[in-house]
């Protein structure tokens, strides 16, 4: 969010209702403190490889999106990302 400084992104963010989030702190504290009861959060998994702790930081009810193999190919990736 260009232009805003980092408390006012994170604020803007906690607003919304519906995440896909980045396995940041950032882009975690926005997704824990938006007050949606409904909300849906996407999250990277495994969170950054260190799957022993899960429990500690991730709630239950944020989805696990498993990374996709076929997407490490670079280039797979190239194609895909840059119209070709």
């Amino acid at each position: 969010m260009e232009g805003f400084t980092p408390a006012k992104s994170l604020y803007l963010m906690s607003q919304c209702k519906h995440f896909v989030i980045a396995n940041s702190t950032f882009s975690w504290w926005g997704a824990w403190l938006s007050e949606h009861k409904d909300k849906l959060i996407v999250r990277p998994e495994p969170w950054n490889n260190q799957q022993s702790i899960l429990s500690d930081f991730l709630p239950p009810g944020w989805i696990g999106l498993p990374k996709h193999p076929i997407l490490k190919s670079s280039a797979i990736s190239k194609s895909l990302f840059s119209g070709g």
